[in-house]
């Protein structure tokens, strides 16, 4: 654009001095007229080219004899500079300040992927992805709180009124826009929190305790101190900051769903130990998770063991009496084992049943106490 902006400048000045030595009235008009178009595209264009390079432009009114526009208008101009500056600055901010976002949030799309499909175990990872749910869960109820509070003070304030009608209003003109309320905003984040807080299990649960930590997610909390074992202060967050008691009932008995396939794995020696000891209230909801896994992994390798078993069965073939790789005293060792797999595994269903019947039987006696306080 500079380029053709200098072209012009010099076309305009070869036709004043052309129109110098000219006489012709009609000529003098023509050039006139062709003048004025070039100090139109110079005052059309050059306000854009004078902040990317201001040396060469400024040159376009510098020239022997001859300035294309007046001087005010060039003084005028010089003086936008600044401004002209500024504004591009701002705009290169807001350029590079939504790249950024572009691509923190391609990011997260992209671990969080990796986490959920469990093509990744990072716990650093996992660590940072849940800071991040938190912050904009803050965020979203900082967001929700204010215009709550703004739509209370836009009521009119009247003797006994509530502010709940404003909101709904607000809420409903929000809706009606097509464009999701702060409220509703709000919990979408924290459900999401939510969820990867439940899903995931090698995040670190102190650090996320302490950005949470006075603030308002307190059912995200509960989680956090569950996932640590600290059933008991999860408790006291449904009893005593949101009084709840309904909240707390339905957190001990997901506790206790998460928790139970881990109690049946223990011995009755062991279980009343831990019982004992008040160990048993305090088994970590991640540990739990991790058991599970190693547990299920043990069954996935013992059934391909004897998938294996199976097909390699007797091998070889009969030639009369006699087998080629294998005889009747082989066999008996491999049916003693089939025998002691089997006695275990009947043993291991009895120690699961009894101790699925104590733990039904110490929920029914508390159920019993509960509805004796009650009464």
């Amino acid at each position: 654009m500079l380029l053709l902006l200098q072209q012009v400048v010099q076309q305009q000045q070869q036709q004043q001095q052309q129109q110098q030595q000219l006489q012709h009235p009609e000529q003098q008009q023509q050039q006139q007229q062709q003048q004025q178009q070039a100090a139109a595209l110079l005052r059309r264009f050059a306000p854009l080219v004078l902040p990317a390079n201001p040396k060469k432009t400024i040159d376009l009114f510098m020239q022997k004899g001859y300035c294309p526009l007046p001087a005010a208008e060039v003084l005028q101009l010089l003086q936008q500079l600044p401004q002209q500056q500024q504004q591009q600055q701002q705009q290169q901010q807001q350029q590079q300040q939504q790249q950024q976002q572009l691509q923190q949030q391609l990011r997260e799309r992209f671990l969080e992927h990796l986490l959920l499909q469990g093509l990744l175990h990072d716990p650093q990872i996992e660590t940072e992805l849940a800071s991040i749910y938190i912050d904009r869960a803050l965020a979203a109820e900082e967001a929700a709180a204010a215009a709550a509070a703004a739509a209370g003070s836009a009521a009119p304030a009247t003797a006994g009124a509530s502010p709940a009608p404003a909101a709904a209003a607000a809420a409903a003109a929000a809706a009606a826009e097509g464009e999701a309320s702060p409220a509703a905003a709000a919990e979408e984040q924290r459900e999401r929190l939510r969820c990867f807080l439940q899903q995931q299990s090698s995040y670190d649960v102190q650090k996320l305790l302490k950005k949470v930590e006075g603030s308002a997610l307190i059912e995200e909390k509960a989680i956090l101190y569950g996932k640590a074992g600290e059933h008991e202060a999860a408790l006291l967050c449904f009893v005593r900051e949101r009084k709840d008691v309904a909240a707390a009932e339905r957190y001990c008995a997901a506790a206790e769903q998460q928790l139970l396939p881990l109690l049946l794995l223990l011995q009755q020696q062991e279980y009343d130990d831990m019982k004992k000891t008040n160990r048993l209230w305090r088994i970590p909801v991640a540990e739990a998770q991790q058991q599970q896994q190693q547990q299920q992994q043990q069954q996935q390798q013992q059934q391909q063991q004897q998938q294996q078993q199976k097909q390699q069965g007797y091998g070889g073939f009969v030639d009369g009496i006699f087998f080629r790789s294998f005889s009747i005293a082989g066999a008996k060792p491999l049916l003693k084992q089939q025998q002691q797999q089997q006695q275990q595994q009947q043993q291991q269903q009895q120690q699961k049943k009894k101790l699925q019947q104590t733990i039904q039987q110490q929920q029914q006696q508390q159920q019993q106490q509960q509805l004796q306080q009650r009464e």
